[in-house]
């Protein structure tokens, strides 16, 4: 048996056992424990607002419910904020934390941004050359490491160190953020609702016009999130990505 054959093989035995030895069971309760503290990088924020203890719990009882579907670990434990949302519903003690769903979501995006793929400059020379009826008819898209998040939470305020007297008027409010990465650092950026809903139209796949027929207004803001970045490139109708 070679390498890749015996880790296909641990692979196999941690996904659907067949051997009940006590080595595979040690090799499985180790590997859950490796998930649980992967679990914790990948979700700090949660980590810091339900503790140690608490978390250790909630990440061992997801991790026995949902086992990696590759060899991967970096590609684990994305559907945690999913599995947080559901258990509140019924579990006492976390329904005390009706945003802890959002905050692991707000994580979530974190980690994907810090690991997208490096911008590109944006083809600014093959966009002029267009005509403006092609330029109107343009598809855009977001740079990989920009993400939007919407929530009826203050979360930069939960996540904040001193936040242990905070009552839910005061973070049970709508908030609409950015997520992006400069360089090696993640930020979480609040935004103005119009730069939002831009942004969203863009996620959705409208062009310039289609946008332009939902809200005119919205258009002004374009060469903004151009000029920061976070648009990345366009498709011409009917053609491939620029």
């Amino acid at each position: 048996m070679n390498l890749y054959q015996w880790q296909s093989h641990c692979f196999q035995q941690l996904q659907t056992p067949t051997s009940s030895s006590e080595a595979w069971n040690i090799y499985r309760q180790n590997a859950q424990g490796g998930l649980s503290q992967w679990l914790e990088k990948r979700y700090p924020r949660v980590l810091t607002l339900v503790g140690d203890e608490c978390f250790h719990q909630l990440a061992t009882t997801f991790c026995q419910s949902n086992l990696p579907n590759s060899s991967q670990v970096e590609d684990y434990g994305q559907a945690f904020p999913l599995f947080l949302a559901s258990l509140s519903e019924t579990n006492a003690n976390l329904s005390e934390l009706p945003y802890l769903a959002e905050v692991a979501q707000l994580d979530n995006v974190c980690y994907q941004s810090y690991y997208a793929t490096n911008r590109t400059p944006w083809p600014q020379q093959h966009f002029l050359a267009l005509t403006p009826e092609a330029q109107a008819n343009c598809r855009f898209f977001l740079a990989q490491d920009v993400y939007l998040l919407q929530s009826e939470w203050d979360l930069l305020l939960l996540t904040q160190d001193n936040n242990t007297t905070l009552t839910l008027n005061e973070i049970m409010q709508t908030h609409q953020y950015v997520v992006s990465r400069s360089s090696l650092t993640v930020n979480i950026q609040e935004v103005e609702p119009q730069d939002f809903a831009l942004l969203n139209h863009i996620v959705q796949g409208r062009t310039l016009n289609e946008i332009a027929e939902h809200s005119s207004a919205l258009l002004p803001r374009f060469t903004h999130l151009l000029n920061i970045g976070w648009i990345s490139h366009f498709r011409e109708q009917g053609l491939c990505d620029s």
